[in-house]
């Protein structure tokens, strides 16, 4: 892992976190920023490279982030629900759809990247990289991969 690498990094994280927090009353452009940024951030997941960190550092602070829901709901109060299928490989045009909530894909892809900046700091950059990697994988990367999809939706449905 190279300095430049988590710079690159740290610097997207924590522009996705600053769009999440600030005004933003341009519809158009902010659906636009908005899909720029979760391209980033898969962008740099495919690019991640540590080393694993087997140090035991505390668990980050929990936050209550009413505040932040408040904001995104605000802020992208024309965001809502959206289906995605249950299934992708089997029972093909049978599956069950899902409901899935855009909201609550920001708050959990914020939530996410508020612990790997918090890691960054206060851990280390291995441990962070490592964070940053396998949530993605388990958690926020699908949240990421839905967004987009609905976003793209909301932009260039015809």
């Amino acid at each position: 892992m190279e300095n430049s690498d988590v710079s690159k990094i740290t610097q997207i994280i924590n522009e996705f976190i600053e769009f999440i927090e600030q005004e933003w009353r341009d519809k158009i452009n902010r659906n636009k920023k908005l899909l720029m940024l979760l391209d980033s951030l898969a962008l740099a997941q495919a690019d991640i490279k540590y080393k694993f960190d087997e140090m035991d550092y505390p668990d980050p602070p929990k936050n209550h982030f009413s505040e932040v829901m408040k904001l995104v709901r605000q802020k992208f109060n024309d965001f809502g629900n959206y289906n995605w299928p249950a299934e992708i490989e089997e029972n093909l045009s049978k599956t069950d759809i899902i409901v899935g909530d855009a909201i609550d894909d920001i708050l959990d892809i914020y939530r996410e990247m508020k612990e790997i900046q918090w890691r960054l700091k206060n851990t280390s950059a291995n441990d962070a990289l490592w964070c940053f990697e396998n949530h993605y994988n388990i958690h926020w990367g699908t949240h990421l991969r839905n967004l987009q999809r609905y976003v793209h939706y909301k932009e260039f449905r015809i």
